[in-house]
């Protein structure tokens, strides 16, 4: 459940950092506000709303993949500040450079931005993991056994 939540929640982290840093405005403010809202509200209501709240409009979902959902969108708005924090971070002479030699916006993220970026924030993306790995006990509440109810 961890290595699966942590590498969805990885992968939406990158994403939202870029779609808030350079997305344009009409995608980048409800992704803020979806950020906004995830990180304001507890990760149980969370957990409770996916599983018994998409059920109520009819999807119903495996409560292994509302577990692996809920955590891993939960700990991607934490992923996608702590990566919008490195993304900024890396100074614009590299994004500069890597223009020069002809790189297109999207090629400078990828190939320069971005790797610079995580290399900086690996110490907090551990953090945000092993606060998953605490916070992965949580789903039992809906059915799922996990590391310390199968003990």
């Amino acid at each position: 459940l961890t290595v699966s939540t942590g590498a969805l929640s990885f992968a939406f982290g990158i994403l939202f950092a870029v779609i808030v840093l350079y997305a344009p405005a009409m995608l980048a403010y409800p992704v803020r506000a979806f950020m906004w809202v995830f990180m304001g509200t507890p990760l149980l209501l969370q957990l409770f709303l996916i599983y018994f709240g998409l059920v109520q409009i009819g999807i119903d979902i495996p409560a292994l993949a509302a577990g692996i959902i809920g955590l891993g969108l939960h700990f991607a708005v934490y992923n996608a500040d702590v990566i919008r924090a490195g993304i900024v971070a890396v100074d614009v002479g590299q994004t500069e450079g890597a223009r020069s030699i002809g790189f297109g916006k999207w090629q400078a993220l990828r190939y320069v931005v971005i790797p610079q970026a995580i290399r900086n924030t690996a110490p907090p993306i551990g953090g945000n993991l092993i606060a998953l790995l605490k916070e992965s006990s949580i789903v039992s509440v809906i059915g799922i056994a996990e590391l310390v109810h199968s003990a």
